[in-house]
């Protein structure tokens, strides 16, 4: 007879679950906090080489293209010497599958892939921390999980869950946007079912496993216990450094500008569709390019500097170009620069994508949608002026008002495409709620991002019904998607 199963680990006590969350928390703030230094000390020590330049433009444009290169140097590096450990880990779904299967984690992988993100950002490589955030709590969720065998399999999930939302909390010091994080996204992946091979609905070993998350009060506290304890280490260690910074705004006449705020999000789901276009074309001419693996980050580097040298901005320098844009919004920044730089952000983060250097898009969609929302503030401006002309036309003395200020709009363009690109509309709107810490901003950001959500779904779905009608199959997944986790419409659906 077969041997008997080995039986499961004991359930831990809540007290033990809780302290869990606790040091899961905690260790997420830490590594998060470590992995943002080591970004920002390789991005002054190289881009001060490039200030050394001084007027000498010549070598300044040298220096500009030669740090990405030398990022993606150093991630070929890294991947080929991780390949000893079985290579990076996969992001969200794949570690979700290897949590179900039993699979141990590997913390000197997951440690070299961290070092890959650094490599990328700290060399102006435009994608964003966020994803290697979450994959810091998503590796100190399992280790803490698997921890002497003290959890059992839905506490293992929960603690899973709790770990993602720490690394969105310290990631961005917005600890309520990591809770909700953890209930949209990370549910989500459990639960989402995957595409069969003959293109209808297959169960993944993923969608089969119960939710992390139930309803429980003991569930909800560990989540928010880990994410809170993780914004309060990296604002302990970290202080401001690297944070997004938030100007004033007007958000004019509030409800009445709903519709065009939901217009913003019907604009806001296309770009995030385009975007995601953008990064699957990529990932194709890469891969069918010839061009050996290790050399492929290497060229993505020299393309995304030599699209530094036309448009700056597109290089990543933490959330200093996002910061230094949002302020620039209020001195009228021209719509056709605004248009300019949001393609080259596409096509600067899509072939970095493609290019298999690592990191994620969360931060890229926040800039693209903030390009977006100040390039419709000008249409709106424009069409709202020759409204009000025929208005008073007719006799009439009121105005129809005026519109919020540029920077509302392109705040709630950022959380917008965001919300789009991630189907996470809950998530966006959150996040620049707890940024701008503004109730009157929740309005316009849930009509803007529930809209944008929802077109950018519908598009993605048309393409991806064309698609199977022209016999083309399944896209393969680029490799970092949305966060670095794999996620989202970078993925299909």
């Amino acid at each position: 007879p077969p041997p008997p199963p080995a039986p499961a680990p004991p359930r831990s006590s809540e007290a033990g679950l809780l302290l869990g969350a606790s040091v899961l928390g905690a260790a997420t703030g830490a590594g998060v906090s470590l992995f943002k230094l080591s970004t920002d000390l390789l991005r002054v020590a190289g881009y001060s080489a490039a200030e050394s330049a001084g007027d000498d433009a010549l070598l300044r444009a040298a220096a500009i293209v030669s740090l990405p290169v030398l990022g993606g140097c150093a991630v070929s590096v890294l991947k080929t010497a991780s390949s000893a450990f079985g290579g990076f880990p996969e992001g969200l779904p794949g570690q979700a599958r290897d949590l179900e299967a039993g699979v141990s984690p590997r913390p000197l992988a997951a440690a070299g892939k961290a070092a890959a993100a650094a490599a990328t950002l700290g060399t102006g490589c435009s994608l964003g921390p966020e994803g290697s955030s979450v994959e810091i709590g998503l590796i100190s969720g399992r280790l803490i999980g698997g921890l002497g065998g003290a959890f059992d399999a839905e506490q293992r999930r929960l603690l899973f869950a709790c770990g993602a939302a720490a690394g969105v909390s310290a990631g961005f010091n917005a600890p309520i946007s990591g809770v909700f994080f953890a209930l949209e996204v990370v549910q989500g992946a459990f639960l989402r079912p995957e595409e069969g091979p003959d293109g209808g609905a297959g169960a993944s070993p993923v969608a089969a496993a119960a939710a992390p998350l139930s309803s429980s009060r003991a569930d909800l506290t560990a989540v928010l216990l880990a994410s809170a304890v993780a914004a309060a280490v990296t604002r302990t260690l970290l202080q401001d450094l690297g944070s997004l910074q938030l100007g004033t705004y007007s958000l004019g006449t509030g409800a009445a500008e709903v519709p065009l705020y939901a217009g913003l999000g019907v604009v806001s789901g296309a770009v995030a569709s385009a975007f995601s276009a953008a990064a699957r074309a990529s990932s194709r001419a890469f891969a069918g390019s010839g061009l050996p693996v290790p050399y492929r980050p290497v060229l993505g580097g020299l393309l995304c500097g030599l699209l530094g040298l036309a448009f700056p901005q597109v290089l990543f320098f933490g959330y200093d170009t996002l910061n230094q844009l949002l302020a620039d919004a209020d001195r009228g920044v021209p719509v056709a620069s605004l248009l300019a730089l949001l393609a080259a952000k596409i096509a600067a983060t899509s072939v970095c994508l493609g290019a298999g250097l690592v990191g994620g898009t969360f931060a890229p969609s926040l800039f693209m949608g903030a390009c977006t929302g100040a390039s419709y503030h000008a249409a709106a401006q424009w069409f709202l002026a020759g409204a009000d002309a025929a208005w008073r036309s007719t006799g009439a003395e009121a105005g129809l008002g005026a519109l919020a200020d540029v920077q509302a709009y392109a705040m709630v363009g950022a959380s917008s495409v965001l919300a789009s690109l991630f189907r996470a509309p809950l998530t966006g709107s959150l996040l620049l709620f707890e940024l701008t810490r503004d109730y009157d901003v929740i309005l316009p950001l849930m009509a803007s991002a529930g809209v944008g959500s929802l077109v950018g779904d519908a598009i993605d779905d048309a393409v991806e019904k064309r698609r199977k009608k022209d016999g083309m199959g399944e896209e393969g997944e680029v490799t970092s998607g949305p966060l670095g986790l794999g996620l989202g419409r970078l993925r299909g659906r």
